[in-house]
């Protein structure tokens, strides 16, 4: 039974699948742009709507109810309705907007029984004719006014209720009142169902967004940056480094015969020694660092904010880990390594040349060793 319910539960929530906190975070954020715009024009165009309705009602209602309608439905609830779209533009006030977005559906529902009450003595009874905008406000909270589905719930629980309490306030007629809670049973089940869709959907699109991104983005046999991705960041600190008058380093990283590994022990165990290289690689850097897999058997890392000498530290502290890491069967696994510093003027392919070059150098003097470019003194 516990696994029924799970698999429903996974069914509309696809997030579950993955325990990850940082990927609900993530989610909230994509999920926040998207119903913030939604929210935007929505709002706008119901304030719109009930404006147009607002010039109706003077053809419909007499002048003793006619005063509240318009009231209602011109001079609240549009610039309410207004002022919510309005909020969308400043992220600051996205948690305030949210609730009064919730709230406005409940008072504009308020609002609809005081003046179905109102009309209850009307010649014409227009009174039913009002009392069945309840369920259009329902439908309007679940699947058009952009609440997720825990605000929507809650709000559309509050209308519910109070209208339930207003038709027994009322007095109406078993045979109606049974009609209207079908209705309203109706209303509120196809809303609850169309959240619930609608919101799967949107995070069943963000993981598939998310794994096109990182199938873009990232290395299969590493988890890296690939080689595109790292240039890109690259780019993004030689601009920061110009703009902020700022440093950055480089390590150029290469497996030593890396091909008699394969020749030996097969391809399987050299992409386990990449991987496992990869592993101590993200282990040693810091979260502000970015590391890739520049091709093959060769990685790339940069460091912001760091000097090649600090490189060499964080350079030298991976080549001893890896020397000292049981690859088996691989054995005597070691690295070279190239480092050098940003200098004024460098472009991604100058700054990636150097390290290239000093990486030559390591290798040529043995291997298992680090070399760091040394700009020419013109003194």
């Amino acid at each position: 039974m516990f696994k029924l319910i799970r698999k429903v539960v996974v069914y509309f929530d696809p997030l579950l699948e993955n325990e990850s906190l940082n990927l609900k975070k993530e989610f909230e954020a994509w999920d926040k742009h998207a119903r913030t715009i939604q929210i935007r024009i929505l709002s706008l165009l119901t304030g719109l709507l009930y404006i147009a309705a607002s010039y109706i009602e003077r053809d419909i209602l007499s002048s003793d109810t006619l005063s509240f309608a318009t009231s209602l439905h011109l001079y609240f609830l549009p610039p309410l309705l207004f002022f919510i779209s309005a909020m969308t533009f400043f992220r600051t006030l996205y948690t305030p907007m949210i609730l009064i977005l919730a709230i406005s559906p409940v008072l504009a529902n308020i609002g609809n029984l005081y003046l179905t009450e109102l009309l209850r003595s009307s010649p014409i009874y227009l009174s039913e004719l009002y009392s069945t905008e309840v369920y259009l406000i329902v439908i309007w909270i679940f699947a058009i006014s952009g609440l997720r589905f825990s605000y929507a719930i809650i709000s559309a629980s509050i209308c519910f209720i109070l209208t339930l309490g207003y038709q027994f306030y009322s007095l109406m007629p078993k045979e109606i009142f049974y009609l209207h809670q079908l209705w309203m049973f109706s209303a509120f089940s196809f809303g609850v169902m169309t959240a619930l869709i609608l919101e799967k959907n949107n995070k069943r699109i963000f993981l598939d967004a998310r794994k096109l991104e990182q199938l873009a983005t990232v290395d299969k046999l590493s988890g890296l940056y690939n080689r595109m991705k790292i240039e890109t960041y690259c780019d993004m600190e030689i601009d920061r480094a110009e703009r902020y008058n700022e440093i950055f380093s480089m390590i150029l990283i290469d497996i030593d015969y890396f091909k008699e590994i394969n020749d030996a022990h097969g391809h399987n165990i050299g992409d386990r020694v990449i991987s496992n290289i990869s592993k101590v690689l993200q282990s040693s850097i810091r979260c502000v660092d970015y590391v890739g897999r520049w091709g093959g058997e060769e990685f790339l890392i940069l460091l912001p904010k760091t000097t090649a000498q600090q490189a060499f530290q964080i350079a030298e502290k991976i080549r001893i880990t890896i020397m000292e890491e049981d690859f088996s069967p691989a054995q005597n696994i070691t690295i070279s390594a190239g480092i050098t510093e940003y200098i004024q003027g460098d472009t991604t392919e100058k700054i990636i040349q150097r390290a290239d070059d000093e990486l030559y150098k390591a290798k040529e003097s043995g291997r298992n060793q680090i070399q760091i470019y040394e700009a020419p003194s013109f003194f």
